[in-house]
C-alpha cells in the first residue's frame, strides 16, 4: 500500500504558490464600494436638484379638534384663509375596537359620547369610559402573598440603606 501512495505522489506536478486572495478581495471591495458611493452621491444630488426646482409653498394648519356630529366623530383642522379640513369617522366600529382591546381588563366597560369639557373623558376622543362592575376582590391567600412580597421588598430596601 505504501508503494502505491508514493508512486501517486511522485506523479503529481509540483505545487506553485498562489497570490494571497485577501489582498485581491480588499482591492475589489474598495473599488466597488467607491463606485457604489459615487452612484449614491450622484443620485442624491439629482434628487436635491429636482426638489429645488419645485414651486411648493408649505401650508400652515392649526391644531385639530374633534367633535360629535350625530353618531359620527368629526375631526377638523383649520386651514389658512378661514377654511376647515374635515374628516368624518364612524364611531360604532371604533367603539367596538376600543372595547375589544380592553375586554380582558374591563369586560363590562362601556364608552359613551361626551360633549361637555368638564366631564372626565378620554384624552383624545370626547367619550367617557364607564368600567362597569369590577371583578371580585382578591382571595385571602393572594392578599397575604402580596402583603408578604411588599414587606420583603421594603425590608430589602431598609437593609440596603443601612449599609
Amino acid at each position: 500500500m505504501n508503494q502505491s501512495v508514493t508512486s501517486r505522489s511522485e506523479r503529481l506536478p509540483p505545487l506553485r504558490r498562489l497570490p494571497k486572495r485577501r489582498n485581491r478581495r480588499a482591492a475589489t471591495t474598495s473599488l466597488s464600494g467607491s463606485f457604489d458611493y459615487a452612484k449614491r452621491l450622484r443620485n442624491s444630488e439629482q434628487v436635491q436638484n429636482a426638489n429645488r426646482n419645485l414651486d411648493v409653498t408649505p401650508i400652515q394648519v392649526g391644531a385639530p379638534t374633534i367633535r360629535w356630529s350625530g353618531d359620527h366623530l368629526a375631526l377638523g383642522r383649520p386651514l389658512p384663509g378661514g377654511g376647515v379640513a374635515q374628516t368624518i369617522i364612524d364611531w360604532t366600529p371604533w367603539r367596538m375596537n376600543l372595547l375589544h382591546e380592553i375586554a380582558d381588563l374591563l369586560p363590562a366597560a362601556q364608552l359613551h359620547p361626551v360633549t361637555a369639557r368638564d366631564v372626565d373623558r378620554l384624552a383624545s376622543i370626547p367619550a367617557a369610559l364607564e368600567p362597569g362592575p369590577l371583578t371580585a376582590p382578591l382571595a385571602p391567600a393572594t392578599a397575604w402573598m402580596l402583603a408578604g412580597a411588599w414587606i420583603a421588598g421594603l425590608g430589602g430596601l431598609i437593609a440596603v440603606r443601612q449599609r
